[in-house]
């Protein structure tokens, strides 16, 4: 089978291998489609196993072997992509992600850029009929956002002014999932024009851009809440002169203990629990898709074949669009 390989920093590279032997509860899908995460563009850019790390977790694709002959062969899946332990405290309340002796795909394991990916049948999704391949991939995605909007109803009024950070998709997935769940007061920060204009059409209340923000105030206005899915500690620090003392944050971005310590000293801020989208919100995000609540088409900037994704670096890197999807021609 074809794999992509991190063949060194930054670098893609086309190669085939032998498919493996499957072991117990484990199932062997033709990827379908796969598509591109912020995590796997850093996973490119500073690969933890270069030569052998192949990247990839949000994908969907058809079971085609399974370790017993039977489970879920011949369903259309996608998965939820770290694989735990399922006991450990966290794992007995089905809190995956926050298992200490998780494996991830396209991390620990090898990932979805491929024609075939393994998966723990433990963790495996099957999509709903009426769900395409290429809306299938993405439902991981949108769950980022809607555990996000879950996590602020918890701590936040529909009517608190809210900022967001980034324009990037999963920026845009929260902003989407705070509208949807009654929030209003919503600004954008963000630097490339089309995803702004984007925001707005979700409903941001004003996008700005992040120099226009650096270099003047925002009228004296402060904000009930920050959300934030940059990871740059300077942007992070300049922002928090406009929070509300006591004000309420919520990182998607992996943040340092010390670092949240150290803002919550300075801000008195309170840290909500983002960045750890729960498996049941698989299925609710399908039943929106399926309700034509969430259109995924509209977040697909462009396609790119298997066999082409080694030449195509610059485009997964691109930065004017907002989901770039990897197609194989195993599902067809």
């Amino acid at each position: 089978m074809k794999i992509v390989v991190i063949s060194e920093p930054s670098t893609l590279k086309l190669m085939d291998v032998d498919s493996r032997a499957l072991v117990p509860h484990e199932l062997r899908v033709s990827v379908a489609v796969s598509a591109v995460c912020g995590s796997d563009l850093k996973i490119i850019a500073q690969p933890s196993r270069p030569g052998i790390q192949t990247p990839g977790h949000e994908f969907a694709g058809k079971v085609i072997e399974s370790y017993d002959g039977k489970t879920l062969l011949g369903e259309r899946v996608t998965a939820f992509p770290m694989f735990s332990c399922l006991e450990c405290e966290p794992c007995i309340h089905r809190n995956y992600r926050d298992c200490d002796y998780k494996h991830s795909l396209g991390y620990d394991l090898q990932g979805s850029f491929a024609e075939e990916v393994i998966i723990d049948e433990r963790f495996a999704v099957r999509l709903y009929d009426e769900i395409s391949y290429e809306e299938g991939a993405l439902v991981e995605h949108l769950c980022c956002g809607l555990r996000l909007a879950k996590e602020a109803e918890k701590l936040l009024k529909q009517y608190d002014r809210i900022l967001v950070v980034g324009d990037g998709p999963i920026a845009l997935a929260d902003l989407r999932f705070l509208k949807m769940r009654g929030f209003h007061n919503i600004v954008l920060v963000g630097k490339h024009s089309e995803r702004m204009t984007f925001a707005m059409r979700l409903g941001a209340r004003k996008a700005i851009r992040f120099d226009e923000l650096v270099h003047s105030p925002l009228d004296g206005e402060l904000f009930d809440a920050l959300i934030f899915s940059v990871h740059d500690n300077t942007v992070i620090d300049h922002l928090f002169q406009w929070l509300n003392k006591g004000g309420k944050v919520f990182p998607q971005t992996r943040l340092s203990e010390e670092y949240m310590a150290q803002l919550t000293d300075k801000s008195g801020a309170t840290f909500g629990r983002a960045f750890a989208y729960h498996i049941d919100d698989f299925q609710e995000v399908m039943q929106l898709i399926v309700s034509g609540e969430i259109r995924v088409d509209e977040l697909i900037s462009s396609r790119i074949h298997l066999s082409d994704v080694d030449k195509a670096v610059p485009l997964l890197f691109s930065k004017k669009g907002i989901k770039t999807l990897i197609t194989s021609d195993r599902c067809a």
